[in-house]
């Protein structure tokens, strides 16, 4: 699995500390987090894109959005799911967290 976050922060030690919190959050049976890149976003100032592969314990990942917004959707046949803060009555409980992309290995069934 394959996470990508924007996070509106200062440094990317905070941004690499922040993502594995909120990846923690929202993926049971995490077994290593790997961040592949953490840079800050060439569109917005004071903001990271931080992207981290998840391995996991489990055959499926077991996922607990609820901890971390109250609405999400899905695109590319199931297999991502986006949260985005600018879709109207989205309530994230990470105020950095500006966007999320979580893309799967295959559709939760």
């Amino acid at each position: 699995m394959n996470i990508s976050l924007f996070l509106n922060v200062e440094s990317e030690n905070t941004a690499r500390n922040l993502s594995d919190e909120i990846i923690r959050a929202a993926v049971k049976n995490v077994e290593t987090i790997d961040v592949v890149s953490c840079e800050e976003y060439w569109k917005f100032d004071g903001m990271y894109k931080v992207i981290a592969e998840v391995k996991y314990s489990v055959e499926e990942p077991e996922l607990d959005l609820d901890k971390i917004t109250n609405k999400w959707s899905t695109s590319n046949g199931g297999q991502e799911i986006i949260i985005a803060i600018n879709d109207e009555g989205t309530v994230v409980k990470y105020s950095e967290l500006e966007f999320m992309v979580i893309s799967l290995d295959k559709p939760l069934s």
